[in-house]
């Protein structure tokens, strides 16, 4: 069987002349580049489908592993401060780290299996009858509501403390956003604002009520994006803001 793989590090022009000097037919010669560029264009796609993959899924764990600290760091406030401390709290606190550290092991096992988030959340039907909720864009959509409830009616049990700080599970937010770093929000507000403009400029060439239909959505999921914090989790597109909307 004849493989390519020597031919991979040429360029179009550089395989053209190096099949050239080997004589080939002209007919022998395209089909060889053809044949090459697909292998390229192929592997050109899977490695951009494998960067996808890890980038989602790391937007994901590694702010569920920034909660997992945070509540570890909330635990040992406990065992700092024992004016703060108490049996329900200790019970709290270590039902969710319990929780949060078999999230971060299914995540991780779930981001070795080919697929991006949304795709594996459509098939999380077991524990999720009606889908996962949001595709799975935020750590917490991947806890049962009913862990979830026993979790945060552990947290309410803890007895009312004056200057002690509430621990709130569960939370839909992010990792502080570095200042060199983009933060979700930011980025979505970008890609969102430029097809914006794209959308606008087909509207005013050729009318359409489909057209006008995303124009409003889009301005209305940038208007509440405009009102998030950088830390505040976000749909992959702004299409999230609108589930089920005809």
């Amino acid at each position: 069987m004849l493989t390519y793989t020597s031919y991979l590090r040429f360029t179009t022009n550089e395989l053209r002349n190096h099949l050239h000097k080997k004589k080939m037919p002209l007919a022998t010669i395209e089909y060889t580049i053809e044949a090459v560029e697909k292998i390229k264009h192929e592997e050109r796609v899977r490695k951009s489908s494998e960067f996808q993959q890890r980038t989602q899924w790391r937007e994901i764990i590694h702010p569920l592993k920034y909660e997992l600290k945070n509540a570890g760091s909330g635990l040992r406030y406990g065992e700092r401060f024992p004016q703060f401390d108490c049996e329900e709290r200790r019970l709290a606190f270590n039902a969710y780290i319990t929780l949060l550290n078999m999230l971060v092991g299914k995540l991780v096992l779930y981001s070795k299996q080919g697929k991006t988030p949304a795709q594996l959340a459509k098939q999380k039907t077991k524990s999720f009858p009606n889908g996962l909720p949001n595709d799975g864009v935020h750590w917490s959509d991947w806890i049962p509501i009913t862990n979830k409830m026993a979790v945060s009616a552990l947290f309410a049990d803890i007895p009312y403390k004056a200057k002690a700080k509430r621990k709130i599970p569960f939370e839909r937010t992010l990792m502080p956003t570095p200042p060199d770093k983009t933060s979700p929000r930011q980025r979505l507000i970008t890609r969102t604002s430029k097809e914006l403009d794209i959308e606008v400029r087909h509207q005013a060439i050729e009318y359409t009520d489909e057209r006008a239909h995303r124009i409003k959505q889009m301005k209305e999921a940038l208007r509440t994006l405009a009102n998030l914090n950088d830390n505040d989790a976000v749909p992959r597109t702004w299409h999230g803001y609108f589930k089920g909307d005809k």
